[in-house]
């Protein structure tokens, strides 16, 4: 793809309030889809299609850890234009009340609590039946 495709696939996937928020999100620390789903209050489903949107534009990446998949954005180092992109959003929100509010969400959300009392299972709990250990 070329460098204004890339550009275009960027922009396009960041255009969007959930997913700039999933962005800010996970600027601050990475996170799973049930702390998201908290965060942005919206369903599991859609809060899955928005990252396969970060991820596919190469936003974010997903990094499984025993139960849990964390989600987190990619090196910005890597690309200037994510770097760039992620310097806009925080000059965007620098000062704003309604992000602070925001990143003290993020900041609080905890995966184990989301999910229950129960240590070893994800917040996404996966059905047993007929399913392969």
């Amino acid at each position: 793809m070329s460098s204004f495709g890339t550009a275009l696939g960027v922009l396009r996937a960041a255009a969007d309030p959930t997913r700039l928020r999933i962005l800010l999100a996970l600027e601050r620390r990475p996170l799973c889809v049930c702390e998201l789903v908290a965060l942005v209050e919206v369903g599991q489903p859609a809060v899955s299609r928005h990252l396969g949107i970060l991820q596919r534009a190469g936003l974010i990446r997903s990094h499984r850890d025993g139960w849990w998949v964390e989600y987190r954005l990619v090196d910005p180092e890597a690309s200037a234009l994510v770097s760039s992109l992620l310097a806009g959003l925080r000059a965007a929100v620098s000062g704003d009340a309604e992000a602070e509010a925001f990143f003290r969400l993020v900041a609080g959300v905890d995966r184990k609590r989301l999910a229950g009392a129960a240590p070893a299972r994800s917040c996404t709990a996966r059905r047993t039946t007929g399913a392969r250990r």
